[in-house]
C-alpha cells in the first residue's frame, strides 16, 4: 500500500494464469470504452480501501476482483445478492475467488 515497504518486486516474466486471464479480460470488458463501467482510477481506490490485512493477504489479480466487485455494486450494476445468486448455483461456486468480504 502506498508508502508502506513491500519488499523487492519480481519484474520477470511469467505466464498469466488461466484465473489471472479471465480477470484481465473481465477488467478490460468493463473498464474499456465503449462500455467504461468504471475508471482505472475508481479500481485503484477501491484497492487501495482494503484494510491492510487483508490488502497483504491477497495476491495483484485476486485485489482486482475486490475491486471490480465493489466497483460494480457502486454503479448498480449488479447487487450483492445477484453476486450471491450467481455463487450458490453449482456452477457458479468456486468460479469467482473472495467475492464474501462483504
Amino acid at each position: 500500500m502506498g508508502g508502506r515497504s513491500a519488499g523487492p518486486i519480481d519484474s520477470s516474466e511469467h505466464a498469466l494464469t488461466f484465473f489471472e486471464q479471465r480477470v484481465d479480460a473481465m477488467l478490460r470488458l468493463l473498464a474499456d470504452p465503449p462500455r467504461s463501467c468504471f475508471t482505472i482510477d475508481a479500481l485503484r481506490r477501491a484497492i487501495e480501501d482494503l484494510p491492510p490485512a487483508q490488502y497483504d493477504a491477497l495476491t495483484h489479480y485476486e485485489r482486482w476482483v475486490h475491486a471490480m466487485r465493489v466497483l460494480v455494486i457502486e454503479k448498480g450494476l449488479l447487487s450483492k445478492a445477484k453476486i450471491a445468486q450467481h455463487l450458490a448455483r453449482p456452477h457458479g461456486a468456486g468460479t469467482l475467488p473472495l467475492l464474501d468480504p462483504f
